[in-house]
């Protein structure tokens, strides 16, 4: 698990931006005092939990969407002739993401859909025909022919291969948000003053 503490956590789409980035390959666990989000702070299908006593959306989302499938294939990527198209590769499952905070300030902007699947393989054309027709007609009073006589029709050609399925896509994340109570003091009763 990737572990990110410390009093103040910024968190954006790039450590050039002097934020922190999440990472794409494991859970995530942020614990500050206050987190900002600003920028698409993307996960990349991994989970990411905040616990925050503070957490401000500053023009900034949080994009726990699964990856994209990386293997589909392209409109005339065919497979041999005769042959079915190969599946297109599958997306992943978006990330779960739970957020605990006593407070949070600005939009809440959350993203977490399964990534979509690739696109499959275009079947292969029909398997050419293996025969030759039967000889045509003669011409009556030919002989020998001038020319050989036009063949008749051959046989139908193979039929060609069926389109490969699409990829499957991902799951949608989960989206769990926890206000928790506040630790500022409670307001004197007012029954004693009766």
């Amino acid at each position: 698990m990737n572990t990110i503490e410390a009093d103040t956590v910024i968190l954006s789409e790039s450590s050039a931006t002097g934020g922190v980035s999440l990472s794409g390959t494991q859970p995530n666990l942020v614990r500050a005092w206050r987190v900002e989000v600003h920028g698409i702070v993307k996960t990349y299908g991994q989970d990411l939990t905040i616990v925050a006593k503070e957490l401000a959306f500053l023009g900034g989302a949080i994009d726990g969407s699964g990856i994209d499938a990386p293997k589909t294939y392209r409109a005339g990527d065919k497979a041999s002739p005769g042959q079915p198209g190969a599946q297109g590769g599958d997306g992943t499952n978006a990330g779960s993401i739970a957020l605990y905070a006593a407070e949070i300030t600005g939009p809440i902007l959350i993203k977490a859909q399964g990534g979509a699947g690739g696109r499959g393989q275009d079947g292969g054309d029909g398997e050419p025909a293996t025969d030759v027709g039967p000889p045509g007609p003669r011409i009556r009073g030919e002989s020998p022919p001038c020319s050989p006589p036009a063949g008749g029709q051959g046989p139908q050609g193979g039929q060609p291969g069926y389109a490969g399925p699409s990829g499957k896509s991902g799951f949608g994340g989960s989206l769990n948000i926890w206000l928790l109570a506040s630790s500022k003091p409670a307001a004197p009763s007012m029954s004693h003053y009766c």
